[in-house]
């Protein structure tokens, strides 16, 4: 690799739900030793409504935690914050601070209009588009960035874009428009902790997995990460995120689906049998040998699932909601009776 060109290391992660967590595990998994941390949270899901408001539609939001500021928790990961007026007072060559930021082992995440992207690759004249991308190289020679984000190919990817072009795309958001950072804005630089450890936390996993089945906790996680300017109707965590969740496919509830959701869950699943499969590497599990069969069968009915979903949204067949509703019921009530397992071989 020439001095022209940097690359940081990074892989396609196993999460790919939000920009934010998904940059930072394509970043984390593209190390041997993070696993632990990895596998030791991302157990504990919550859903909550959003009541119509101004600037806000009703919708019902689910995610699993430590959510969007997970990289301020995790150990392997140093974030520098920087506002966008200390680096226009500071830096008359916006090229040259993220040139130098990533020279120094940095990689950088923001906000920007990429309408100014897609239309130097496409040729046409997108809608404006505000979005977050994670950006981990460049290419001198070629004036370019390496970025990551889900505009490209509408799942994630790793694609090389002008470098001018992204630089307009900065420079064109709003205050109003940068959202960042729970709308403080600016741009994150994500340097890696070479002397970060960390060990399997046993006792973290088990009180997460009994809050999880017990659904206990939304206060404490969701008010770590929320604005209180932001008001909820319908509160869930744990398990009980599905009552809120099938309510809403029901029609029980008059909160429109995001149709992303079944993706999350799915994510969830999978990342919960990769967790089950370390356990058991490390001799957990030693007299249930079925267990991992027990967690395919689970992330099984998420993707079953979420394959009705597509199918619903494309077809507007509500024939079909009866199957996403039999195959979320079928995970459930698989998920009550196999956790308990799990949190008796952590005692």
């Amino acid at each position: 690799m020439s001095s022209c060109e940097k690359i940081l290391p990074i892989k396609y992660p196993s999460i790919t739900c939000w920009p934010w967590n998904t940059a930072l595990h394509a970043i984390l998994e593209s190390r041997d030793d993070t696993h632990d941390w990895i596998y030791s949270n991302y157990i504990q899901t919550f859903a909550f409504t959003l009541p119509h408001s101004e600037g806000i539609i009703n919708r019902l939001v689910f995610d699993f935690f430590p959510n969007m500021i997970d990289y301020l928790l995790c150990p392997w990961i140093k974030p520098q914050i920087f506002g966008r007026d200390y680096i226009a007072e500071k830096y008359r060559n916006l090229k040259n601070f993220f040139i130098e930021a990533l020279d120094s082992g940095h990689y950088v995440y923001t906000v920007i209009n990429q309408e100014h992207i897609l239309h130097e690759i496409t040729g046409n004249a997108p809608a404006r588009h505000c979005h977050d991308l994670l950006i981990y190289g460049y290419n001198s020679n070629l004036n370019t960035f390496h970025v990551a984000d889900f505009t490209f190919k509408n799942k994630y990817s790793f694609e090389q874009v002008s470098i001018d072009s992204l630089l307009k795309g900065f420079m064109d958001v709003s205050e109003a428009e940068d959202y960042l950072i729970a709308g403080r804005g600016g741009v994150v630089l994500l340097g890696v902790n070479e002397k970060a450890a960390y060990s399997f936390n046993e006792s973290l996993v088990r009180k997460s997995f009994e809050d999880y089945y017990l659904s206990n906790g939304f206060d404490y996680f969701v008010n770590m990460m929320m604005s209180n300017s932001i008001k909820t109707d319908a509160e869930y965590v744990g398990l009980s995120c599905y009552d809120l969740i099938l309510d809403c496919i029901r029609g029980v509830r008059d909160v429109p689906i995001d149709w992303k959701i079944p993706h999350i869950i799915y994510e969830h699943k999978n990342l919960m049998l990769k967790r089950i499969e370390f356990m058991k590497s490390r001799g957990y599990f030693a007299g249930r040998p079925s267990i991992i069969d027990s967690f395919a069968n689970l992330r099984e009915n998420a993707l079953l699932a979420r394959g009705y979903c597509i199918k619903r949204a494309v077809s507007k067949d509500d024939r079909i909601t009866q199957r996403i509703l039999h195959s979320y019921e079928q995970m459930v009530e698989l998920e009550r009776s196999i956790i308990p397992y799990v949190i008796d071989s952590l005692s």
